[in-house]
């Protein structure tokens, strides 16, 4: 019971009365406790009055993370959903803000990203009529931080191969006009709301297609190369599980294997699809090695690539997920 009530404890981000009430019902020791402090005194408090609390023990597996990764901030942060954040099209922030002033909701911007805003979940989006006209979109701000590692120019053939519904791509149109887009993914729903996505925010001239990457007899049509591909590939998540935690319960070693499968399929096919000096941008929302240094090691050994950087964006102390990035050259 110790357990579930300090658990509750940490989730509570404000006390309310119901809440209070939960937490006192656990008896003496729990009278006092104090719902304004920070998580990491929380916590602190957990380890004085109720017993120590093992971070790394409610960890689904053990395998190696990436190196550069806070694990304490990560483990710490899987506690605390995070933020909701905005991407806002180049010369649409006044308007923007303008608009969460009149409707009163509560938001902050960001010192380093001048299109990201911040604001808090629950916010309902469905009335802000900015969505609907193309002045923003919802984009993690980790997601946002990765186009600093898209080295694209404009008349550049880009390809968005695992696009969703197109939040990448978007960002990219957005930052470097007049780049030539193509995009894909293996299901068609989903490229009906990229097509929506890009309607309303006015991108027309595209080209897209279904395919899945990792089935061997699919090929590409004949002749055709990339500048520059970004590669969202299917992975763990684990840079999200702060806003999915039933997905770390039900996690593995065995999904692991499954996704760097994926991983190798999908990179393989799309190096072949590189001009020579062309870049892939290999991007995961995963805190694992493997799924990150170890796939940049496997792409320059086997398939004669040269990696130009790597960068982990962890969001756990802004609210955000957490994403490695490698943006990679063919010889």
């Amino acid at each position: 019971m110790n357990r579930l009530l300090c658990s509750f404890y940490l989730m509570q981000e404000e006390g309310d009365a119901r809440a209070k009430d939960i937490i006192i019902s656990g008896g003496d020791v729990f009278t006092e406790v104090d719902f304004t402090l920070p998580l990491e005194q929380k916590l602190a408090w957990i380890n004085s009055n109720i017993g120590k609390v093992d971070l790394e023990n409610r960890f689904p597996i053990r395998v190696d993370f990436t190196a550069s990764l806070n694990l304490a901030d990560y483990l710490q942060g899987l506690w605390s959903q995070p933020k909701v954040w905005l991407r806002v099209r180049r010369g649409k922030m006044e308007q923007v803000k303008n608009i969460l002033i009149k409707e009163g909701i509560v938001f902050q911007t960001h010192d380093e990203m001048p299109n990201a805003i911040q604001l808090d979940q629950g916010v309902s989006l469905d009335k802000l009529n900015f969505l609907d006209k193309g002045l923003a979109e919802v984009q993690d701000l980790s997601s946002q931080r990765t186009m600093a590692l898209i080295p694209a120019k404009s008349s550049e053939h880009w390809y968005d191969a695992c696009a969703a519904s197109g939040g990448k791509s978007l960002m990219l149109m957005d930052s470097v006009p007049g780049v030539k887009l193509t995009v894909s993914d293996n299901r068609e729903a989903i490229l009906v709301n990229l097509k929506e996505r890009f309607n309303r925010n006015g991108i027309l001239n595209y080209s897209f297609f279904i395919a899945d990457l990792t089935d061997p007899t699919w090929k590409p049509e004949a002749g055709v190369q990339f500048d520059g591909i970004i590669a969202d590939v299917p992975c763990s998540g684990s840079g999200t599980w702060a806003r999915t935690p039933e997905q770390m319960s039900i996690f593995d070693e065995e999904k692991l294997s499954h996704y760097i499968s994926l991983q190798d399929k999908i990179t393989k096919k799309l190096c072949s699809l590189l001009s020579p000096g062309g870049k892939l941008v290999y991007i995961t929302c995963s805190v694992f090695k493997a799924e990150n240094e170890d796939r940049v090691v496997a792409l320059e050994n086997l398939l004669g690539m040269k990696c130009v950087e790597s960068k982990l964006y962890q969001g756990t102390l802004e609210g955000a997920d957490t994403l490695f990035v490698a943006l990679l050259e063919k010889k």
